[in-house]
């Protein structure tokens, strides 16, 4: 077992414990139950209503409110995708948590917060959406078939 120290605010410490023979949590799990609209496929995969897609996205405001975007940078010091926190909303129905970094949408590299901007409006007539995420150091995909 591994232990990691902390200083409490208060003077104190506190010991976390790392059980290391505990299994890993599944990377890709499933929302327990997902909302109108929306279908679990399988792991890393789902159906979502066009209408449903539409709504949420014509609110920009709202998309605003799913999550914080903070520009990643690789190790070349380049931005190479966005680091997502406070994930809720539909993001987090569909899949997506906090600390995943989104590097592509179909392919399209997020390098650029006009990139990712661009990525966005092409949200809307895509038949299908691929999020290409690295999610704990595992590079995953999450993929939407649009209906």
């Amino acid at each position: 077992k591994k232990q990691v120290r902390l200083l409490d605010p208060g003077g104190g410490v506190v010991v976390l414990v790392v059980d290391e023979e505990a299994p890993e949590a599944d990377t890709l799990a499933l929302p327990a139950q997902p909302d109108a609209g929306i279908e679990v496929l399988g792991e890393g995969r789902w159906a979502i209503d066009r209408a449903l897609l539409e709504d949420q996205l014509d609110d920009l405001e709202g998309v605003g409110r799913m999550a914080r975007a903070q520009p990643h940078r690789g190790p070349d010091d380049a931005i190479d995708g966005f680091r997502l926190g406070s994930v809720r909303g539909l993001l987090a129905t569909l899949g997506v948590q906090s600390g995943d970094v989104v590097h592509a949408v179909n392919g399209t590299a997020l390098d650029s917060m006009g990139a990712a901007m661009g990525a966005l409006q092409t949200l809307q007539d895509a038949p299908e959406l691929c999020l290409s995420i690295t999610r704990r150091g595992q590079a995953q995909e999450l993929c939407y078939e649009v209906r």
